[in-house]
């Protein structure tokens, strides 16, 4: 019986750094004929995602959970959906060739961005196509100015503030865009990038572009305290609830200058209590001892005000919102009425 081959290190290592994923060129460049490939492909050592895009990982992506990355030992089981995003995009991008963009939030994808919806279709421009050569991976795009830069194995895509604008615009679109929308902005504002020539060149890219305005109002709600796409959710959620927090990131510490809690979203009511939310992600709560530490840490926002936590599936369908929106009702709680301090003292 023949002996099948090993993928060569060099493919392999190609591969992790694209997702996993390789071409027909790129096996070729490292020696493997169109036979081999269609008997690597036969032995599930490629599985074939695409025309001309193989994976290496036979996992289909849409199994590729948490779960599943705990058990291949990934260091964040959570970088999965990252892994996803990108991957989807790569794949429309090998499909359509060496003169494919990617643009809009598969580009903000690959920039490293949070808060792109995990099942988003890809957005490509080719150069020498005509925008209706479609795949069921990809939609294509036109742009009358198209700039772009490259990535490693020359993977091009849109410059930072074009992908934004892009992306948030295609969002403007979608009945519940503007919470995703939230979400990359805040993204983008933790990345500290927003110098005022990345500004000007986001706002040139609205420019009399359907949705603009819509795109400018989300943009302005930004904020780098939001640390991660579920607390822009449920921050979302609270603005068009008309109850937006009073402080973000609120700091509590004891007498002793200790910090014992810091609380997601916090509003401070007439009577001087406080209403604090907590968004909470299966991953907080993982580590040894933390079930004893998040017992002395509830206690201690227990003693300062009422506290509502949510989880992130609470935040994505806008349940928080409506539930601070009960809390507050009757309180005489007015928004920006009684401010809020960064950090206060537990009595």
């Amino acid at each position: 019986m023949r002996t099948l081959t090993p993928l060569p290190p060099g493919v392999r290592n190609l591969a992790r750094r694209q997702e996993q994923l390789i071409t027909t060129q790129q096996l070729r460049n490292h020696g493997i004929s169109s036979r081999g490939i269609n008997s690597k492909v036969t032995h599930v050592q490629l599985t074939r995602v695409g025309c001309g895009v193989y994976d290496l990982e036979a996992t289909p992506p849409q199994h590729r959970s948490a779960e599943w990355a705990r058990q291949c030992r990934w260091p964040n089981p959570y970088d999965v959906y990252q892994h996803r995003r990108r991957r989807a995009t790569l794949v429309a991008l090998f499909e359509r060739g060496p003169h494919a963009v990617a643009v809009g939030l598969g580009a903000l994808a690959l920039h490293g961005i949070a808060g792109v919806p995990l099942d988003f279709t890809p957005s490509i421009v080719n150069e020498f196509r005509s925008a209706r050569n479609a795949t069921d991976s990809s939609q294509v795009r036109r742009y009358r100015h198209l700039r772009s830069e490259s990535l490693a194995e020359g993977i091009r895509l849109s410059p930072l503030p074009d992908a934004l604008a892009q992306g948030l615009l295609e969002l403007s679109q979608q009945s519940a865009g503007n919470r995703d929308a939230l979400a990359i902005a805040d993204s983008i504002a933790r990345r500290n990038v927003l110098t005022g020539d990345f500004e000007r060149e986001f706002a040139e890219r609205l420019k009399c572009r359907r949705g603009a305005r819509n795109v400018r109002w989300i943009f302005g709600l930004r904020d780098q305290r939001s640390e991660s796409p579920a607390e822009s959710w449920a921050r979302y959620s609270c603005i068009t609830s008309q109850c937006p927090p009073d402080q973000l990131q609120l700091t509590i510490v004891n007498a002793g200058g200790e910090v014992v809690a810091r609380v997601d979203m916090a509003w401070q009511l007439p009577d001087g209590s406080l209403l604090l939310v907590e968004i909470d992600g299966a991953e907080v709560h993982s580590a040894p001892g933390a079930v004893y530490a998040d017992r002395t840490r509830q206690n201690s926002l227990v003693s300062v005000g009422k506290v509502l936590r949510f989880t992130g599936g609470d935040a994505w369908h806008g349940q928080v919102g409506h539930a601070v929106a009960r809390e507050l009702s009757g309180t005489g709680w007015i928004p920006g009425l009684n401010p809020l301090p960064q950090a206060i003292t537990l009595p």
